[in-house]
């Protein structure tokens, strides 16, 4: 029967060589990912690998000291939407070099996230991309081997390059948004703790907008539950200013914040104008329409990734990079602005839904 062949016991890299007609050389750096690999040779030893059902010995690969074609990628939480979608942004450009991803979640845990390096380090994959946890570490990143990449976070205190994004230069200008409606009193609530990077950025993005024009700086953090919102709320409407305007430091809080103010009776952007940091799913069809930070996840984590492989690639020693790209804010009904005729339309559905703010929480997790 004509067409692929049964692999027989033992199938060698010289098997591959000799059927593709190359040199065993060529074979090895084929898969290697060796950029002088012409187009045509690799089509003749990709079709003779095929034809033998030729798998690489990975382990024997690795006690020979040669790659392994996998990278490791830690997360802190695998369930978050936004990892998630860096992660397969990630996965994308790793299959695109015939790299495997191996994947694994710290739980912002950062003893948990030692113990994942130490292990991806034994399987000695060939490079590791990480998201980190908060605080300093006494880990020594910097040795290059294999490279380590963070992302979304920096690692303090190490020359490991990074990809970030313009976390404060963003809330910044979403705030500033909110001033040129002409709001005086914003609060700043998250339900992170401020010493996580991102919430620390997004936090002084606020301040440094709010100091710019002169209007007094009212920060509430970890605020986790609906209930501590309200209650933080209420007393600040005691005191008898109204808030006249909410920003969120990302879509969780703005979540909880939307609940709240819906559980108090407060219409958005009516009763107090909101405007977040994080995009999310239902962002445009909530009721009214959320104007957002929208962040720059896809790049995240495919810049991230080809930052990786060119270290990964290159034996010079070169300069820590950190790369910070650029948020877009994304202005729709609750900051005060009139409603676009999409986004009216869509907030039209969104109205005849509008008990569903528990079931949008419990999907951001």
């Amino acid at each position: 029967m004509a067409g692929k062949r049964t692999a027989p016991k033992g199938v060698t890299l010289a098997d591959v060589a000799r059927e593709a007609g190359v040199a065993p050389m060529t074979v090895s750096r084929y898969l290697n990912n060796h950029p002088n690999i012409s187009d045509k040779t690799g089509r003749k030893v990709a079709a003779a690998i095929k034809r033998l059902n030729y798998s690489p010995n990975l382990a024997a690969r690795m006690l020979m000291g040669q790659p392994s074609n996998a990278i490791g990628l830690i997360v802190p939480n695998l369930g978050d939407p936004f990892f998630a979608e860096v992660a397969h942004n990630i996965q994308e450009v790793a299959r695109e070099r015939r790299m495997l991803v191996w994947v694994a979640a710290s739980n912002s845990e950062k003893a948990t996230e030692i113990s994942l390096i130490e292990q991806m380090k034994q399987h000695r994959v060939d490079g590791i991309l990480l998201i980190p946890t908060s605080g300093s570490y006494d880990f020594d990143f910097s040795s290059g081997n294999p490279p380590i990449v963070a992302l979304d976070r920096p690692l303090p205190g190490n020359h490991v390059d990074a990809v970030l994004v313009e976390n404060r230069r963003s809330s910044a200008e979403a705030v500033e948004h909110l001033i040129g409606h002409g709001y005086r009193r914003i609060i700043c609530i998250s339900v992170d703790l401020p010493e996580l990077y991102t919430i620390h950025e997004r936090i002084s993005g606020y301040e440094d907008a709010m100091r710019r024009n002169r209007l007094r700086v009212e920060v509430a953090v970890s605020k986790s539950t609906v209930d501590e919102i309200k209650s933080f709320l209420l007393a600040a409407l005691e005191k008898g200013q109204r808030i006249e305007a909410i920003f969120t430091t990302n879509n969780v809080t703005t979540i909880h914040v939307m609940e709240a103010l819906y559980e108090l009776g407060l219409t958005v952007p009516r009763d107090i104008a909101l405007a977040g940091f994080d995009d999310f799913e239902f962002a445009a069809l909530t009721h009214p329409s959320l104007t957002v930070v929208r962040q720059p996840t896809g790049d995240l984590g495919r810049q991230a990734a080809r930052l990786l492989f060119e270290r990964i690639s290159s034996s010079e020693a070169v300069h820590t990079v950190s790369i910070a790209l650029p948020a877009s804010l994304i202005v729709r009904e609750s900051c005060g602005c009139k409603p676009t005729r999409r986004v009216r339309q869509a907030s039209l559905f969104a109205k005849s839904a509008r008990p569903s703010v528990k079931r949008l929480r419990a999907e951001q997790g």
